[in-house]
């Protein structure tokens, strides 16, 4: 194994370790030993439903993007598609270990049950980290080392933004009882994800601008080094809103998938597609 690769290989375990405090920090009592489905199902129902604020699930998702984020400052980004994907495996075969093995499935709902939404507690569905892994692997393969780096900024500010404004403008309408109307921040992007809304939108686009703007100026995207012009006044500020709205635009799209894989793939697709009709450089 290069250097590189190991190198990569203990980032990721950093991360499962910091996914692993995060998931145990302020969270529920670990379920009880299990001994009927009715028990099983009550143990689920502790956990919360993707509608939830969840902010715990949220903090943990911002925390390991700017992990990877900071990985992909130092290390080679060739090498990281490779090593995230035999993660990314990794977690699906523990998702399938946790079926076979009860013991297997305790200790991680034990380790990770701060994060954990419903559907991936009783296994319905594969958890979020590894469309989260698999995504930044795809995004490191298919795209140059700016775009690469930019599109996972946006997973990691775009998501929980979004999921942030556009629960808590939920929750303000369905609070007020007597509103004839559901405010139009609520209301769900036409054409889109049906769990999309407006207030989602906004939140993402403003999110993203921001972290765009702050890693064009003084990121070094592109690792050209110390003598590279970073973008200032209106070029940055025309980049970054571009940025953006294509983050904004990305997380509103639903494809069937996860957004933690569909996000960084259609915002890496879409920046390229501007840095090639603008002409600028990432």
């Amino acid at each position: 194994m290069s250097s590189s690769a190991a190198s990569w290989t203990l980032w990721v375990v950093g991360g499962v370790a910091l996914q692993v405090l995060v998931g145990v920090a302020r969270a529920p009592p670990a379920p009880t030993k299990q001994h009927s489905n009715r028990q099983r199902q009550q143990n689920v129902q502790r956990f919360p439903q993707r509608s939830a604020l969840h902010l715990q699930r949220k903090a943990q998702h911002l925390l390991t993007g700017l992990f990877f984020y900071a990985a992909t400052s130092d290390l080679a980004i060739d090498v990281a598609g490779p090593v995230l994907s035999i993660a990314a495996l990794a977690f699906l075969a523990l998702h399938h270990a946790r079926g076979a093995v009860p013991r297997v499935d305790a200790l991680y709902i034990a380790c990770f049950r701060g994060i954990l939404r419903q559907e991936e507690a009783a296994r319905r569905v594969l958890p979020g980290a590894f469309y989260f892994v698999a995504g930044v692997a795809l995004a490191a393969a298919l795209f140059p080392l700016g775009v690469a780096r930019l599109a996972l900024l946006h997973l990691t500010v775009g998501d929980p933004a979004a999921s942030l404004c556009g629960t808590l403008f939920a929750r303000g309408a369905t609070a007020t009882r007597s509103a004839p109307r559901t405010p139009a921040a609520v209301k769900r992007v036409r054409g889109w994800g049906e769990n999309k809304s407006w207030a989602g939108f906004v939140g993402a686009f403003v999110a993203t601008s921001l972290v765009s703007a702050l890693a064009m100026r003084f990121g070094d995207l592109g690792g050209r080094g110390g003598g590279a012009v970073e973008p200032r006044g209106a070029a940055l500020a025309g980049k970054a809103l571009y940025s953006g709205l294509v983050a904004a635009t990305a997380e509103s799209i639903d494809l069937g998938w996860d957004d933690n894989l569909t996000l960084p793939l259609l915002s890496g697709i879409f920046l390229q597609l501007g840095a090639a009709a603008f002409g600028f450089e990432l």
